[in-house]
């Protein structure tokens, strides 16, 4: 719903199989989870994000890492 509104998906993954299947359902960019915090510092370029997390796994706090 959100790329139907003009957003720019971004998803984590731990696996390549993971990350085919993200780009297939739509993401514009898939992450590494060890890398979330630089990658998305350099992929929104001081614009505004939203965090969500379904997994609540350590990766959220590094999600919210400015």
């Amino acid at each position: 719903m959100l790329k139907l509104r003009g957003a720019t998906v971004t998803t984590t993954t731990l696996t390549p199989e993971k990350a085919d299947l993200s780009r297939k359902a739509g993401a514009d960019d898939v992450l590494e989870y060890a890398h979330v915090p630089e990658h998305v510092r350099e992929l929104i370029g001081g614009r505004g994000v939203v965090v969500y997390d379904g997994v609540c796994r350590d990766t959220f706090e590094g999600s919210l890492d400015r």
